[in-house]
């Protein structure tokens, strides 16, 4: 076992030895393939039953096994329920380390420069979701962060939107009105053009938000990929509108 195998096998059993009872080692069994193994161990499930002491290094040199069992079988680890909800009580850099390297989540941080709570809040989520329960569940926090900028930046200049204005809406108003974006440069006209076909993006991604990420208990949710897609746009939507535009507060 080198290194990495073992930090990694000690990092998830401080979440497992502290969370799982039988029904959580069956389950995970089943998830990766190696429930005969579980149920036949001569010593996990009963230490675990009864409380011995040897409970730990038996759940160590389990954890170890499935692992080796299959590479794939880390990520249904990681991904297990009991397992992200105790890393989000417990905060854990080197899960959220451990996460990213998984799902191949190295992505650059939105910072704009508004000082606004509900904004820079959803960011955050956002970007603790991503690291432990992935694109998916961020979803709707990344939404939620550029709704509520688009509407900052509306009442910046004087205009309040409809109450229940889609953040597509808000961003036709801007494109349309707001004097910073009335000239683009060079290629002003081109770049307009992109700008008001990002709002079919944005008007898209509403839907997406309420009917397949998790934000409401819907069952066709969006796949990794797709959810990292729909993401990283409206992140290049919100950074381009903090460069040009005047700081929010």
């Amino acid at each position: 076992m080198n290194q990495q195998h073992q930090n990694i096998v000690l990092l998830l059993s401080k979440a497992i030895i502290s969370t799982f009872s039988s029904s959580e080692w069956t389950e995970l069994g089943y998830l990766t393939n190696t429930d005969e193994y579980i149920q036949n161990h001569s010593r996990l499930l009963r230490s675990l039953a009864w409380g011995d002491d040897d409970y730990k290094g038996h759940a160590i040199d389990t954890i170890s096994y499935i692992i080796d069992a299959n590479p794939k079988n880390l990520q249904f680890i990681v991904d297990y329920e009991p397992i992200i909800r105790w890393f989000e009580r417990n905060k854990n850099h080197d899960f959220e380390k451990l996460v990213n390297e998984i799902h191949g989540l190295e992505i650059t941080e939105t910072e704009p420069t508004t000082k606004n709570e509900t904004v820079l809040e959803a960011l955050a989520d956002a970007q603790a979701l991503l690291r432990t329960r992935g694109p998916v569940s961020a979803v709707d926090r990344i939404h939620t962060a550029l709704h509520a900028y688009l509407k900052i930046v509306c009442q910046q200049i004087g205009i309040t939107p409809d109450s229940n204005a889609s953040a597509n809406q808000l961003l036709k108003i801007l494109i349309e009105k707001h004097p910073a974006l009335q000239n683009l440069g060079p290629r002003s006209d081109e770049i307009s053009r992109i700008l008001r076909t990002s709002g079919a993006i944005i008007d898209a991604f509403g839907s997406i938000r309420n009917q397949s990420s998790r934000v409401h208990p819907n069952e066709d949710l969006l796949d990794k990929d797709e959810a990292l897609f729909v993401m990283n746009i409206a992140r290049s939507v919100l950074q381009f509108f903090d460069a040009k535009l005047p700081p929010t507060n």
